[in-house]
C-alpha cells in the first residue's frame, strides 16, 4: 500500500514539474557542487585522499565532482588497501599508497574495526553513539606505518606536479595527528578538508 501511494505521489509531483529526494542525495549533490565550484576557482589539479578506505572518495570526485586530476590515495589498512590497489589499476590518474600519514615516522598498531569504515588509531567509544556500537567495535589489531606528510612530500614532488593541491582528511579521530605532521608542507597546500566530531565515537578524539 505504501509502495503505491509512494509511486502515486511521485507520479503526481511529476507532472507539476517537482522531484522527491532524499536528504543524503541532496547533501552529496549540495558537497559536490561546492567542490566542484572551489577546484575551478583554486585551479586544484592534485587531491591527496588521506584514510582513503575503499577508494569511495575517489569515485566521488570521479563521479559527483568531475575532477579528472591526479589523486593520490593514503590507506593503512591491508584488507582496504588491497581494494585500492585493484581499483588503482582501472585509472592511470590514481595512486594509492600503503601507510597511514600522521605526526612522525614510526610503526603503530591501528584498530580494525568491523565496519573497515570505522577503522582507527584510537580505541572506540560509542557511548555517545549507540546506533555504531557493533560497526565500532575491535575485531583485530595491525602493525602499519605512519609517514609524516612533511617528510614524504620531497619524494612525491619528484615523481608527480604537486603545484596545486587538495587536502582531504578523514582518518578517524587522528586528522590533527596528520596536519601536525605536515607543518611545512601546509603552506604549499590550496585547501583543505577534514572530518569533525560532534559526539565521542573515539577515546581521546579532538570534538569540534
Amino acid at each position: 500500500m505504501m509502495k503505491l501511494a509512494r509511486r502515486l505521489l511521485v507520479s503526481f509531483l511529476g507532472k507539476l514539474g517537482y522531484s522527491i529526494v532524499r536528504n543524503e542525495y541532496l547533501e552529496i549533490k549540495a558537497f559536490s557542487h561546492h567542490l566542484k565550484e572551489l577546484f575551478k576557482e583554486l585551479d586544484i589539479t592534485v587531491v591527496f585522499d588521506v584514510g582513503a578506505n575503499t577508494g569511495g572518495y575517489r569515485d566521488f570526485l570521479r563521479n559527483n565532482v568531475g575532477f579528472n586530476g591526479l589523486i593520490l590515495s593514503f590507506e593503512p589498512v591491508s584488507t582496504c588497501y588491497s581494494i585500492l590497489r585493484e581499483a588503482a589499476k582501472m585509472d592511470p590518474k590514481w595512486d594509492v599508497f600503503n601507510y597511514a600519514l600522521g605526526s612522525e615516522d614510526t610503526w603503530s598498531n591501528i584498530n580494525v574495526m568491523k565496519s573497515l569504515e570505522m577503522c582507527s588509531f584510537l580505541e572506540p567509544d560509542s557511548t555517545s553513539v549507540s546506533e555504531i556500537s557493533q560497526a565500532n567495535k575491535i575485531i583485530g589489531k595491525e602493525k602499519v606505518w605512519i609517514r609524516r606528510l612533511d617528510s614524504i612530500w620531497p619524494e612525491l614532488r619528484k615523481k608527480y606536479s604537486l603545484e596545486s593541491v587538495y587536502l582531504k582528511l578523514d582518518t578517524q579521530g587522528y586528522d590533527v595527528e596528520v596536519v601536525k605532521g605536515a607543518l611545512n608542507s601546509l603552506k604549499e597546500i590550496r585547501a583543505m578538508q577534514m572530518e569533525m566530531y560532534f559526539l565521542q565515537v573515539y577515546k581521546d578524539q579532538p570534538d569540534f
